[in-house]
């Protein structure tokens, strides 16, 4: 999605402005996107969550756009979204962040130089007399709260691995044809292992109100069918 994301700066952004995208061609090739708790019942209602594990045994969760890599199946043509909700690392798009190594926890906000969306002719400045304007301080108040909801997102999972309710799975689906198929790498909650929690560890999940992000991402799977109907559709 990406090409050249590097941090804003007032000297190498000082003219640019970033007017508003026809269409979402941009992530045409992006299978899979990652989300937050905060997410998860609005995204349960168009994609599959899953997680999936990171080179540092951490689990992150996703959504499934995609039965392929590199194909989004919730791209029309003409490049509209083919669903209610959009994820918010998608809707951040040409912004992003980058972790300042020197300072744990902080974090610069970056821009793709090569997006279609950055210009000096029109959309929003980026910056006015040497300031940030309102607009982007707009654009980071919003990649701030996701930075938040990641921490948060986080130590759900770090719940999830403490109470060893993730488990490797297939997720299996049957095509038009009527041909059933599996795809792995993915990890789900163990719905039956979740269910027979002790009382009080359910209460902790109730108390750092984790029951609603589990019920979604539970209940989700049920959109692996419209998953496949998509990617039908995409290369139809």
């Amino acid at each position: 999605m990406f090409k050249k994301l590097v941090p804003i700066s007032s000297d190498a952004h000082a003219n640019k402005k970033v007017k508003a995208l026809p269409n979402f061609d941009f992530a045409q090739n992006i299978h899979m996107a990652a989300v937050t708790v905060s997410e998860f019942p609005r995204a349960a209602s168009s994609y599959p969550v899953v997680f999936v594990k990171g080179p540092n045994e951490d689990y992150k969760p996703v959504v499934l756009m995609g039965l392929k890599e590199g194909q989004n199946s919730y791209l029309s043509e003409d490049g509209r979204w083919d669903a209610p909700y959009v994820p918010a690392i998608i809707r951040r798009y040409p912004f992003g962040v980058a972790t300042l190594t020197e300072k744990e926890g902080e974090f610069a906000i970056c821009v793709d130089e090569e997006s279609a969306a950055l210009n000096e002719e029109e959309g929003q400045a980026l910056f006015e007399n040497g300031e940030a304007t309102e607009y982007l301080n707009g654009v980071r108040d919003f990649l701030t709260d996701m930075q938040k909801q990641e921490f948060i997102t986080g130590k759900f999972c770090e719940l999830l691995v403490k109470h060893d309710l993730l488990i490797s799975q297939n997720l299996e689906l049957k095509t038009p044809e009527g041909e059933t198929k599996r795809i792995g790498g993915f990890y789900l909650i163990n719905e039956k292992k979740f269910r027979e929690l002790p009382d009080q560890v359910f209460l902790e999940f109730r108390h750092k109100g984790a029951l609603d992000a589990i019920y979604s991402q539970l209940a989700s799977l049920a959109q692996v069918q419209r998953l496949v109907v998509q990617s039908a559709k995409a290369e139809a």
